[in-house]
This record gives structure tokens, C-alpha cells and sequence, in this order.
């Protein structure tokens, strides 16, 4: 026993209050004595904390037994020991009808003091165990009566001894009609193996005190309960009552299995995503589509349909599962009719509780009672079929949305490689035409060409030798003769032009092959050295580095420098320099510069302001820079000549 414990000792006798006060607390040190030397100061000294009285009998005004009557009427459990000098039986036999609590008489010597605090120290401690049982007993009543859970006594045998209301309202049973049946009666078979293991722990007192299992109610509804166990005990390990405090969780439970599938779902949809991402067809999209509903998704029936090939008014089987009434190729109803033609024609799913009771459309089969539609964009729908009513909710249209989806971006990957595969071959064969072309003009162009400047040269020299030694260039006969012949060598030189220019058409169209860093001051100034300049002038004070096929961007200085010197003059100044807004770089000259009406022609094949020029120079020009993937623009420049300005270049630190 702990705890302080306050003494109230009453006796006319002050000498022996006195000397029982001291030796009550020399003997035990929780013990605190308040004295009284009359029975009416001790009951004026009674109060809530007082925890057991100690009284002599034989007082004046009221005796010991008189106080212990007027103690019970207001504490009928509070120790009260008689310690008098008095003895008979006749004094104790009325002290035990008056509800004393023990009895003992007065002796000589300081022995008889610690038998007095033996006594209290028993007496208190008897009292005090007593009143906590019965606080327990009006907690455990309380518990019953008032306890939102399920409360349920068993006895040893885990039979029901008693259920409080909340116990019958979850179980669906009377009190009357479970007490003395066992706790089989309120769980289906398929659970009694787990919950016997738990009672049998719970009486070995080995576990058991927290479990979830199926209830079986009154009504044969199957719930889940969640329940909280525990077995009373004597000091002695003698059982003597077992609990169980319960509720029905099956909503939580039902919230969380359904999370549970949601995320496995996820996890095989993923998985079923990466392997579409994987198909190399659309045939083999269909099938993986199919099997993912039925092995991720636990579909029963699936099928994907669309238009017929041949009759679009009717849904033809694209892909199906195995064991459907179906077969690929039917065609089972039309796209306007029932609730596949609805889903169809609206593009919004459907979920149908009773295909056998809806009226929008009867099933193709009898063992169909619920069903599932998912448009599939503008090609077609996607169904899944169930043997039992309500067997999809919104999270089954959901996640069967998710795999249209994927097989949806899917197809329209394959779809674009095949245009990426088509586009390849194009421009495989447009290069092969172009090849063709390049070896035409290289050869079967050059090589008449190269024969008809050797006849010119040799026609120049047999005229020489013929002319009559005197005649002077103004003769009109061989002056005539030397005009045509040096219109022949301009025609020669422009086809030449004609013919260099159209094989760099054809070279530089292609994608650039040989990307890597080029300086472009370098290469600007290398390329004005391997153009006709005359009294031209270069500014290519450029500090600039990037990436570029060399020998294309080179071409395009060139053209640039060509343009500017045949447009602007033998002794225009071009500049090469850097982009102060964008990353990229100019070639400007100070001529007179190209009307804003003649700019947006420029590019053009064939197009030239010159009667000289061929109109390829320039579209060579533009055709690099798509090539490079770069945006080239024709603007007037500083000093009101022509600028062009290329962007989008990939420089390099």
C-alpha cells in the first residue's frame, strides 16, 4: 500500500492521544494522527480526508459506540477501529451491530501501538480496494451502458455473458438471443480458424488483444469488425472476466482494399504502358490492350471495335479476349444503336449496373448483366462485359480510360513513324533524283561545255591566222566576227555559272553530315579569297565561334560575297559580324540595297535583279540555313545597303 494515511484518534485521555500520536507515526511514517479529546470535537474534526478513525469507547456525552453511529451516517465505509479499556463482550458485540470495523482493547506497555497501527494499515488498505473495485464496477457499467463501440463480455469459455446496445445494433442480435452461444455463432466459417487462434491467445495471454476479421450478422450480411480484447484477472491468475470492445469498419476497410487495388492497378497499367511503348504495331497494341484489361483490370469479356472497313454503319471486332461469345471480324451492332452507338456518337463512358434491365439496348449474350464502355477517341470504343450486376464503378472506367489512352498515344506514335519512315524514303529517293541530276550536269553538261570553250579557242586562233596582216580592229567584217565570238564566251561562262550553281543546289539541300566548331571570322575571310572581289573590301572583325558543316557554311559567304559584288559594285565594303540581340551573324554590304518589295522574293530559285545573274545564288544561301535548321532575313542595313541576318546558331563559349 502507498500513500499518506490521515488518522482521526478520539479519547477523553489526553495523555493517551498524545502518546499514541507518537508512536502511530514512529511506526509508520505515512501515518499522520489528528487528536480529539470528546466525541463531538472529533466529529467537528471529521472530514474528506480523514482515511480511518481510531475512537476510545467509555467517553463523557457520547461514547465510542454512539460516534461510530453518527460516523456511519455520513460514511457508512470509513475505517473505524474501537480502541478502549473497556472490554466485554457485551461492548463488542454492540461495536460489530454498529458497523465497527475492528476491535481491539487497550494494554499496558508501547507493544499494544504497533498492533493499532498493524490494524489501521490493513484496515485503510482493505477499504481503499474496496472502493476502487467498486469506481472500476461503475466505469465497466459505464462502459457498457454509454460506450459508442461494441462492448461484449465473455466468459471463460468465450461464450457470450452479456452486449451492451451498440454491440446489438452492429450484430444485428438481442442480448437474449446470444448469451450462453458461442463466438462461432457471429463468424462466417471461412474466418473461424483466425479468430479461434485469437481467442486461445487471448486466454493464454499470449496476444490476441487486437485483430480485424469478418463478422457474420443476424441478417447474413458479412461486415468487418475491429476488435480490441482483454481478460481481467485475479492476483492469482484465476480469470475472471473477458472483454472485447468492437466496431464495424467495413467502409474504412472497403475505402482502403479499394486503394490497395487502385495502386496495383497504377503499378500494372504502368508496366502495361511501357510495354505499348514497345509495340511495333497496331495489331500488337490491340492485343496488349486486351490482356491488360483482363489480367491488370480483372475484366470478364473485353473487346475494341470501330467502323467496318466495308460497311461503316456497323462495329466490326477489331480485338477481342478469349472465351466471349465473339470472334475478330463480326460485326455485332451498329454504330448508332444500343450503348456502344451511344458512347460513339457522344464520346462520354458509360457504366450500366443491369445490361438485362437497362433499355438502352439489349446484350449480345444472356450471362451479360453489367457492362462497361470507353470511347476511344474518334476510332472507335473499347467494352467490358461482367457475369454479375454492378460488377464497375467509377475507378474500373478510370483506369480503363488510363490504358485507352496509352494505347491511344500508341498508335499515333506508329502512326507517325510511318510517316517518318515514308518522309525518309522520300527524301532517299529525292537525293537518289538529285544525284542523278549532279551526275547529269557534272558530265554529260560539262564535258560538251569544256569541248564547245576548246572550239572556241581554236576557232579564235584559226581567225587570227587568217586575218590579213593590217586590218585593224575596226573592219567591219572581222569586228563583227570577234563580237560573236566573245557573245559565245559569255554564253559559255554563264552556262558554266548556271552549271556550278545547280550542283551546289544539289549538294547543299541535304541535312548537314559534317557538323563541328567553326571560327567564322576565319572562314569568312578564307571564303572572300576564293571569291572574284575586284576592288571589294572585307570587314570580318568577328569573334565568333559555332557549330556548322564548314565546307556549306562556306558556300554561303561565298554566295553572300558574290551577291554583294555583282549587286553593289567592284568597290563595295562587306561586313561580317555579330548579332547583338539573337545568336547569330551578318553579312552587309553599303550598296545601294535590295526595295522592300523585291525582299520577300529574293530567296526564290531562278530570281535575280541581274541580267547576269542565274537566280540560284541566293536560294543556295537559304537552302543551307534550313538545312542547318537556321533563320536567314533579308533587312536594309547601317548605311542603306543590304543585311542579312542569320539566327538560331548553336555557338560555342
Amino acid at each position: 500500500m502507498s500513500g499518506s494515511i490521515k488518522i482521526l484518534h478520539v479519547d477523553d485521555d489526553v495523555g493517551i492521544v498524545e502518546l499514541a500520536a507518537t508512536f502511530l507515526q514512529r511506526h509508520d511514517d505515512r501515518f499522520s494522527v489528528e487528536t480529539a479529546t470528546s466525541a463531538s470535537e472529533g466529529l467537528d474534526a471529521l472530514d474528506d480526508g480523514i482515511d480511518c478513525v481510531v475512537s476510545d469507547y467509555d467517553m463523557p456525552e457520547m461514547d465510542g459506540i454512539e460516534l461510530l453511529e453518527a460516523v456511519r451516517e455520513t460514511d457508512p465505509d470509513l475505517p473505524f477501529i474501537l480502541f478502549t479499556g473497556k472490554g466485554s463482550e457485551e461492548v463488542a458485540s454492540e461495536a460489530i451491530s454498529a458497523g465497527v470495523t475492528d476491535y481491539l482493547q487497550k494494554e499496558t506497555g508501547t507493544s499494544q501501538y504497533t498492533v493499532l497501527a498493524n490494524r489501521i494499515a490493513n484496515a485503510v488498505e482493505q477499504t481503499r480496494s474496496m472502493r476502487e473495485l467498486e469506481s472500476s464496477r461503475r466505469r465497466l457499467a459505464l462502459l457498457f451502458e454509454q460506450s459508442p463501440l461494441g462492448v461484449i463480455e465473455w466468459n471463460e469459455a468465450f461464450e457470450f455473458n452479456r452486449i451492451n446496445d451498440a454491440a446489438e445494433t452492429i450484430l444485428g442480435y438481442t442480448e437474449s438471443e446470444l448469451v450462453g452461444e458461442s463466438w462461432a455463432k457471429v463468424v462466417p466459417e471461412t474466418e473461424r480458424e483466425a479468430v479461434g487462434a485469437v481467442t486461445d491467445a487471448v486466454l493464454d495471454d499470449e496476444g490476441g488483444y487486437f485483430s480485424v476479421n469478418e463478422n457474420l450478422r443476424k441478417d447474413g450480411e458479412v461486415i468487418v469488425c475491429e476488435w480490441h480484447n482483454r481478460v481481467i484477472t485475479e492476483g492469482d491468475g484465476d480469470v475472471v472476466t473477458i472483454f472485447s470492445l468492437f466496431q464495424d469498419v467495413t467502409e474504412r476497410k472497403q475505402r482502403e482494399w479499394e486503394l490497395e487495388r487502385h495502386r496495383e492497378n497504377l503499378e500494372g497499367l504502368h508496366e502495361a504502358a511501357n510495354r505499348l511503348y514497345q509495340a511495333e504495331s497496331v495489331e500488337e497494341c490491340y492485343e496488349i490492350m486486351i490482356e491488360a484489361a483482363v489480367t491488370i483490370l480483372g475484366f470478364d469479356w473485353c473487346t475494341l471495335a470501330s467502323p467496318a472497313d466495308e460497311d461503316e454503319s456497323r462495329f466490326q471486332i477489331r480485338a477481342i479476349s478469349e472465351g466471349t461469345p465473339l470472334d475478330v471480324g463480326d460485326q455485332p451492332f451498329a454504330v448508332d444503336e444500343g450503348i456502344a452507338g451511344d458512347v460513339f456518337q457522344t464520346k462520354e463512358a458509360s457504366i450500366v449496373e443491369d445490361a438485362q434491365a437497362t433499355e438502352r439496348g439489349q446484350p449480345t449474350d444472356g450471362d451479360i448483366r453489367a457492362a462497361l464502355t470507353v470511347p476511344v477517341a474518334d476510332w472507335g470504343i473499347f467494352q467490358a462485359v461482367a457475369t454479375t450486376v454492378g460488377a464497375f464503378d467509377d475507378q474500373d472506367r478510370k483506369h480503363a480510360s488510363l490504358l485507352v489512352s496509352s494505347m491511344l498515344a500508341t498508335i499515333e506514335r506508329l502512326e507517325q513513324q510511318g510517316e517518318l519512315r515514308e518522309r525518309q524514303r522520300a527524301l532517299e529517293r529525292q537525293n537518289e533524283r538529285l544525284d542523278e541530276f549532279a551526275s547529269v550536269v557534272s558530265h554529260d553538261l560539262r564535258n560538251p561545255l569544256t569541248v564547245a570553250d576548246g572550239r572556241l579557242d581554236l576557232a579564235r586562233e584559226a581567225i587570227d591566222a587568217r586575218r590579213p596582216t593590217g586590218t585593224g580592229s575596226g573592219d567591219d567584217t572581222w569586228a563583227v566576227i570577234d563580237d560573236h565570238l566573245d557573245a559565245v564566251e559569255r554564253s559559255h561562262d554563264r552556262m558554266q555559272a548556271l552549271i556550278d550553281d545547280l550542283l551546289a543546289l544539289a549538294r547543299h539541300g541535304e541535312t548537314p553530315t559534317e557538323i563541328a566548331p567553326v571560327h567564322l571570322g576565319t572562314l569568312a575571310a578564307d571564303s572572300w579569297a576564293a571569291v572574284e572581289t575586284r576592288d571589294a573590301s572585307l570587314d570580318a572583325e568577328i569573334d565568333l565561334r559555332i557549330r556548322a558543316d564548314g565546307n556549306r557554311l562556306r558556300q554561303l559567304f561565298e554566295n553572300c560575297f558574290r551577291n554583294a559584288v555583282e549587286h553593289a559594285g567592284p568597290s563595295v565594303t562587306v561586313s561580317v559580324g555579330e548579332l547583338d540581340d539573337r545568336d547569330g551573324f551578318y553579312v552587309e554590304d553599303d550598296g545601294p540595297g535590295i526595295p522592300p518589295s523585291e525582299r520577300e522574293r529574293l530567296f526564290d530559285f531562278g530570281y535575280s535583279t541581274s541580267e547576269e545573274g542565274t537566280g540560284f545564288g541566293l536560294s543556295i544561301v537559304a537552302e543551307i540555313a534550313e538545312a542547318h535548321d537556321w533563320r536567314i532575313d533579308v533587312v536594309e542595313g547601317a548605311a542603306g545597303g543590304a543585311r542579312f541576318e542569320v539566327a538560331g546558331v548553336e555557338r560555342i563559349e
